[in-house]
């Protein structure tokens, strides 16, 4: 598996080196560069190797910036596309407010399509947090009632926005 692995790691990163941000490539969203697949691979191997750290009972905090850029990609690319394949609608709106730097996120849905802004907007319910931590609670690896987290409003539309990861 390790061998595998390795290969695999040697493939892609070969595949990206020869190419630059912008080249147009197929990928399973509308944003289709190598860019895409440069930041995913960033935001998996960040979350599994916090998974891996974490079932080793050596958790770590996510990196900051990377995580904000998680929250970007999930509600920019990721969730997007995830609402219009028939998956149960989450309800009302949603207000995630970083609390390790800068960064505020506001999401609902407009005629099934996910609006998102960087505004501080009252929503249904909010979330207050460190961005690793909202991150963790966005992909459920944290739960809405974390200890961590400061919950506002109604915890089910949380809940229903978080169910979209899965």
């Amino acid at each position: 598996l390790i061998d595998w692995l390795d290969d695999a790691f040697g493939a892609v990163t070969a595949a990206l080196a020869g190419a630059g941000p912008d080249e147009r490539v197929w990928t399973w969203t509308a944003e289709n560069t190598t860019g895409f697949y440069r930041r995913r691979m960033a935001q998996e191997t960040s979350m599994h190797l916090w998974d891996l750290r974490t079932a080793a009972h050596r958790s770590e905090p996510l990196e900051p910036e990377l995580a904000a850029d998680g929250i970007d990609e999930l509600f920019d690319v990721l969730l997007p596309e995830v609402v219009t394949r028939g998956v149960p609608q989450p309800t009302g709106s949603l207000h995630l407010h970083r609390t390790d730097g800068d960064g505020e996120w506001s999401v609902e849905l407009v005629d099934g399509a996910l609006v998102a802004s960087h505004e501080h907007t009252k929503g249904d319910a909010a979330v207050r947090g460190s961005a690793g931590d909202l991150l963790l609670m966005m992909w459920e690896r944290a739960a809405v009632d974390d200890e961590s987290l400061q919950v506002f409003g109604d915890t089910d539309v949380v809940k229903s926005w978080t169910s979209l990861s899965r």
